[in-house]
C-alpha cells in the first residue's frame, strides 16, 4: 500500500464504491446531503446580505434632521403606517423648501401638491378598488429607494396651502447622511431577526443535510464493508483510507455541489420571487453577494467532504459488525410513558394560568417525548411483528412470516434506525411552532374585527390637526366621531369620551355637559367596543356642541369613527378622504389592527418554517430509508436461494415493504402526532391568557411529516423489491 499514489488510491475507492442498489442509494443520499448543505449555507449568505442591504438602504432614505429651521432644504414627517391587505404601508410626508430641495434616494421628482409617489409593490397591491387611496400617483420609487424590494412605501406631498407646521413636519438638510437615530420604515422594522433566520436555517436545512451525509456514509453493503476490512488488514492507514473514501464518494459529492452551484448561479441571473411567501430577491441584489455566495459553495463542498470522510473513518468498526444482533425486547414501560407525557403536557399547559410555566412544561415535555418515542415505535413494531408472524403462519405468507418475525425479534434495532425520523420531525416541528407564535393581543384583535367588523375605526391624532375638521365634515353623513382622552393618575387610568349630543344619543348614552361614568356593559355594541378597547378602570362620557376634547398644548388623542347606521364603514373611502384633506392622512383602521399586521408577518415566517421543515424531513426520511434498505438487502440475501428454488419472487416486494416502509410509517405518524398534540394546550382554542403566547401547529406540516417518510419508504421498498427479484432471477446454486 505504501507504493500506491494518492490518485491511484482515489481510483481504487471509485471501483470499491460498487455499482449495486445500495451504491446507487448511497449516491443519492450523499448528493442530496451535499446539495442541501451547500444551499443552506448559500441561503444564510443571502439572509445576511439582504439584512445588510436593508440597513444600508434604510439609512440612505433616512432624513438628515436639523434643529435650526432656517437651514432646512426640505420638510419631512412620518405620517404613520397604513395597511393594504394586512400588509404595512410606510406613509411619509415630504415637501420642498426652495428650488434645489434634495430628494430621497429612489425618488427622481417631487410629487405635485396633493399627489403621491409609491413603490412598485404598492402599485401592484393597489387594485382598482384602492387605486386612488393615496391620491394621484406621479411616479414609482426605484429599487435603491426601498428598504426591501417588496416594501409598501408612499411619499405624499401636502396639498397646496396646507399648514405644514401644524402637520409637525421636521426640517431636514438632505437624506442618507445621518447614522444615529435613523428613521426606519416598515421594510426595516418588520424584517425578521437574523438570529431567528439563522436558527431556522441551521435546524431545518443544515442539520438534516449533515445527518443525510452521515447516514449516507454509513450505508454500505456487506461486500463493501468486507473489502474495506481487507484493505485495512493490508496496511491502509487513516490517510490512505480517507483517500479511498474520497474515491468512493467523490461522484456524489461533486453532483450535489454542482447542482447547488448551478442553482445559485441561476438565482443570481434571474432573481428569486415567491409571492406566496412574500419573498422578492432581485438578481441585482444577489449579484452584489456573488463573492460570498461562491465562498459558500466552496465551504459547503469542503464541509460535505469532511463530514463524509470523518463519518466513514468513525464508522469503519461499526460497518464490520453483524447488524442483526440477538433477540431484543421493546422497553414497554417507556413506551407506555410516551402517550402519558403527551397527555400530561396538554392538561398542564391548558390549566396553568402562568404563561412562563406553560413554556417550561411544553419544553420539558417535548424533550421527554423525544426520548420516549423510539421506545413507543419499538413497542408498536413488536406488536405489528407478532401480528404479521401469526398471520403469516395461518395463511402461509412468506413475506408476512419473514418480515413479521424480523420486526418481532429485533424491534428495538429497527426502531433505532427509524428514531432519526422521530427526532427530526419533533425538532423541525418546534422550529415551525416558535416561528409562528402569536400573542393574545393578535387573537383579541382578530376576534374584535370578526365581531364588530369596521363599524368602529380609529386613528391617533390631535383634534387641532390641519384639515381634520374638513375631513369630519366630509364624512359626517356616514361616520360619527368620538374622542378618547386617557389620563393616568397613580396607576389608575381614566378614559374620557367626548362627542356631540347627537352621537351620544346614537350610542344610547345620555347627553351631559359634565363627565358622567359609563357602565362597562352598555346597550350599544359600538360603545361597548370603545369601552373595551380603552382598557381603563373608569370610562366617562361628556358631550359638547363641538364634540372636541380640551387637550392642553395641542396634545394627541384617539379618534374613533362610529358607523351611524351600524353597518361596516368603508375604510378605503374614509382613508381616501383623509389623504385628500389631512396632510399625511389618518391611517384609519380597525382598533388594534397593528397586532393583526404583526400576526400575518409571523404567519408568513411560519410558512417558511413549514417549507424548510418539509425539505428537512424529506432528507432525513430518505437517508433513514436507505439504512433500512441496507438492512433489508443484507437479510434478503439469506432468502434469495429459497426464493430461487421455489420459483416464487413476488413476495420479496412485500418483505421489503415490511422491513423498509413500515418502520418509517410508524415513526413518522408517531412523531407527527406528538408534534401536533403537544402544544394543544397552548393554542387559541384553549382560551386566552393575558401575556401568554400561542402556537399554531400546521395541519399541512403534520400531514406532510406523516406522509413523506411513508412515501419515501414506499419508493425505496419498490426499488429494493425489484432489485431482489432480479437477484433471484440471476442466482445460481454455485453462488
Amino acid at each position: 500500500m505504501n507504493a500506491i499514489g494518492p490518485f491511484a488510491l482515489i481510483a481504487i475507492g471509485r471501483r470499491l464504491g460498487g455499482r449495486g442498489l445500495l451504491a446507487r442509494l448511497r449516491f443519492v443520499v450523499i448528493a442530496l446531503g451535499s446539495l442541501l448543505l451547500t444551499l443552506s449555507l448559500s441561503t444564510l449568505v443571502v439572509a445576511h446580505g439582504t439584512a445588510q442591504l436593508t440597513a444600508e438602504r434604510s439609512q440612505a432614505v433616512s432624513p438628515e434632521l436639523v434643529e435650526d429651521a432656517s437651514h432646512a432644504r426640505a420638510l419631512y414627517s412620518v405620517a404613520g403606517f397604513d395597511s393594504v391587505g394586512d400588509e404595512p404601508v410606510t406613509v411619509l410626508l415630504i415637501a420642498p423648501v426652495g428650488k434645489d430641495a434634495p430628494l430621497p434616494a429612489g425618488v427622481n421628482q417631487w410629487p405635485r401638491p396633493g399627489h403621491a409617489i409609491i413603490s412598485p409593490a404598492l402599485a401592484d397591491a393597489l387594485s382598482a378598488h384602492h387605486s386612488r387611496r393615496f391620491g394621484p400617483v406621479d411616479a414609482i420609487i426605484s429599487p435603491e429607494g426601498l428598504e426591501r424590494p417588496n416594501e409598501l412605501r408612499v411619499y405624499l406631498r401636502p396639498p397646496a396651502g396646507a399648514d405644514t407646521a401644524g402637520a409637525e413636519m421636521m426640517p431636514v438638510t438632505g437624506f442618507g447622511g445621518q447614522t444615529d437615530n435613523s428613521i426606519h420604515g416598515a421594510g426595516f422594522l418588520y424584517a425578521a431577526k437574523l438570529s431567528q433566520i439563522d436558527l431556522m436555517l441551521v435546524v431545518c436545512l443544515t442539520l438534516p443535510a449533515l445527518a443525510c451525509l452521515f447516514l449516507g456514509a454509513i450505508t454500505a453493503s456487506t461486500a463493501m464493508r468486507r473489502r474495506s476490512t481487507v484493505l485495512s488488514a493490508l496496511g491502509a492507514d487513516r490517510a490512505r483510507s480517507m483517500l479511498i473514501g474520497l474515491g468512493e464518494h467523490c461522484g456524489a459529492l461533486a453532483v450535489g455541489t454542482a447542482v447547488a452551484a448551478a442553482t445559485v448561479g441561476v438565482a443570481t441571473l434571474t432573481g428569486i420571487r415567491l409571492d406566496v411567501l412574500h419573498a422578492d430577491y432581485p438578481a441585482a441584489d444577489l449579484r452584489t453577494m456573488a463573492a460570498p455566495l461562491a465562498l459558500a459553495v466552496v465551504v459547503g463542498a469542503l464541509l460535505a467532504t469532511a463530514t463524509v470522510l470523518a463519518t466513514r473513518e468513525i464508522g469503519r468498526r461499526y460497518r464490520t459488525r453483524d447488524l442483526l444482533g440477538t433477540d431484543d425486547r421493546p422497553p414497554m414501560l417507556q413506551a407506555v410513558l410516551a402517550p402519558c407525557v403527551v397527555t400530561a403536557v396538554i392538561w398542564l399547559t391548558a390549566q396553568s394560568p402562568n404563561a412562563a410555566l406553560r413554556i417550561y412544561v411544553l419544553a420539558l415535555g417535548t424533550v421527554a417525548v423525544a426520548l420516549l418515542l423510539p421506545a413507543l415505535v419499538s413497542a408498536v413494531l413488536h406488536l405489528i411483528g407478532k401480528t404479521l408472524t401469526a398471520t403469516g403462519w395461518s395463511v402461509g405468507g412468506p413475506a408476512l412470516l419473514t418480515g413479521g418475525r424480523g420486526l418481532e425479534r429485533f424491534p428495538t434495532r429497527t426502531a433505532r434506525l427509524a428514531a432519526g425520523v422521530c427526532f427530526a420531525i419533533l425538532l423541525l416541528g418546534q422550529v415551525q411552532l416558535w416561528a409562528s407564535t402569536l400573542g393574545a393581543q393578535y387573537y383579541a384583535a382578530e376576534a374584535g374585527r370578526d365581531m364588530y367588523g369596521t363599524t368602529v375605526v380609529s386613528a391617533t391624532i390631535s383634534p387641532t390637526a390641519p384639515g381634520l375638521s374638513k375631513f369630519l365634515t366630509a364624512t359626517a353623513a356616514t361616520a360619527a366621531p368620538v374622542w378618547e382622552v386617557t389620563n393616568v393618575d397613580d396607576a389608575f387610568a381614566t378614559t374620557h369620551l367626548v362627542t356631540t349630543c347627537r352621537t351620544a344619543t346614537l350610542l344610547g348614552a345620555p347627553c351631559s355637559a359634565t363627565p358622567e361614568p359609563v357602565p362597562p356593559d352598555s346597550s350599544h355594541p359600538q360603545l361597548d367596543r370603545i369601552i373595551q378597547l380603552s382598557g381603563s378602570e373608569q370610562v366617562t362620557l361628556q358631550t359638547s356642541r363641538s364634540g372636541l376634547p380640551a387637550i392642553p398644548d395641542g396634545g394627541g388623542a384617539t379618534l374613533d369613527l362610529v358607523a351611524r347606521d351600524g353597518t361596516d364603514l368603508s375604510l378605503d373611502t374614509l382613508n381616501r378622504a383623509a389623504y385628500a384633506t389631512v396632510p399625511g392622512g389618518l391611517q384609519l383602521d380597525t382598533p388594534e389592527h397593528g397586532w393583526i399586521i404583526s400576526g400575518e408577518i409571523n404567519h408568513n415566517r411560519g410558512r417558511w418554517a413549514t417549507l424548510y421543515g418539509i425539505a428537512g424531513t424529506l432528507a432525513i426520511a430518505l437517508a433513514t430509508a436507505c439504512l433500512l434498505a441496507r438492512d433489508a438487502v443484507d437479510s434478503g440475501r439469506r432468502v434469495i436461494p429459497l426464493s430461487a428454488a421455489t420459483g416464487r419472487r413476488s413476495w420479496l416486494l412485500g418483505l421489503a415493504l415490511i422491513r423498509t416502509t413500515l418502520p418509517l410509517t410508524v415513526a413518522g405518524i408517531a412523531a407527527a402526532c406528538a408534534y401536533y398534540l403537544l402544544p394543544a394546550g397552548m393554542t387559541v382554542d384553549s382560551g386566552l391568557i393575558t401575556g401568554a403566547v400561542y402556537f399554531n401547529p400546521s395541519v399541512g406540516l403534520a400531514v406532510a411529516m406523516a406522509l413523506v417518510p411513508t412515501l419515501v419508504g414506499l419508493v425505496i421498498a419498490v426499488i429494493v423489491g425489484q432489485s431482489q427479484r432480479r437477484d433471484v432471477a440471476r442466482w445460481r446454486p454455485d453462488e
